[in-house]
């Protein structure tokens, strides 16, 4: 139930602050509104998430450290007992063992780069796009529609992007106080304003970046721009497009429902 306040209250907040900002600057180009269905659903994507997807990812890395982590133990010859558990759920080696001002920065960089590794894959087709395709859906991208993902879709970046840094012994603690940070930089992404972020745009993802990212049609079919937070793989990999316009419109062009129960059974059904 604290779960469900929490957010109702972070919505009411977000709706004052961002949703005022949206109306007074929106977008380029004419703005098409949102049906009452269509945002109810997307109320209910925040709750859901708070409900289900946030718990499902909590137990995820648990499991995670254990599957992945367990076996490191072994190959390092470490004992599998209540220390070398401790050990494991510590992170001591690896970029566990380094200083934190050296392996936090480091853990960060890597969660990024596996998570940009994992969202490239969603965009090849198949199960994993129809899953992530659910987030795309939005034909008038706001703030609202940030919490638009399915939670398969929250479950596959937990378990893929998460591995390589459990493994490397990234330690989450310190990341701690950039989760809230992080939390809100994803909301702000997906907010109908045309941000650009300046100089600091070059390296960090703004509202601009990931909107053509969101954008129906792109210069690569399999899609663009599909850093997290920072922008430095997209331009290594060949995958950075920033034009001085925003895109026309956004979505998919396969069809997603509108409803909130249809679009969580949407990648399940036979296409």
């Amino acid at each position: 139930m604290g779960r469900v306040v929490g957010v109702a209250l972070l919505l009411v907040l977000l709706a004052l602050t961002l949703g005022v900002i949206e109306r007074r600057i929106g977008r380029e180009g004419p703005r098409r509104g949102r049906s009452a269905r269509e945002r109810g659903s997307d109320v209910l994507w925040w709750l859901f998430g708070a409900i289900v997807n946030e718990p499902l990812k909590q137990l995820a890395l648990v499991v995670l450290v254990l599957v992945v982590g367990v076996p490191l133990l072994v190959g390092l010859e470490l004992p599998v007992d209540r220390e070398g558990l401790k050990l494991l759920f510590d992170r001591r080696f690896g970029l566990g063992a380094l200083p934190g001002w050296v392996g936090a920065p480091l853990t960060l960089l890597a969660l990024d780069l596996a998570g940009y590794a994992i969202h490239r894959l969603k965009h090849q087709g198949g199960l994993l796009w129809r899953i992530h395709a659910v987030h795309h859906s939005s034909e008038s991208l706001d703030w609202l529609a940030a919490a638009r993902s399915h939670p398969l879709d929250e479950l596959t970046t937990t378990l893929l992007a998460v591995v390589p840094i459990v493994a490397l012994g990234g330690r989450f603690e310190w990341l701690a106080w950039t989760t809230p940070l992080l939390a809100l930089h994803g909301v702000l992404l997906h907010a109908d304003v045309p941000w650009r972020y300046g100089r600091l745009g070059a390296w960090i993802v703004s509202p601009a970046f990931h909107r053509w990212h969101h954008a129906r049609e792109t210069p690569r079919a399999e899609g663009v721009n599909f850093g997290g937070i920072f922008t430095i793989w997209d331009r290594l990999f060949g995958t950075y497009h920033l034009p001085d316009r925003l895109p026309d419109e956004t979505g998919v062009v396969e069809h997603v429902p509108e409803g909130f129960v249809a679009q969580l059974l949407h990648p399940l059904r036979r296409r």
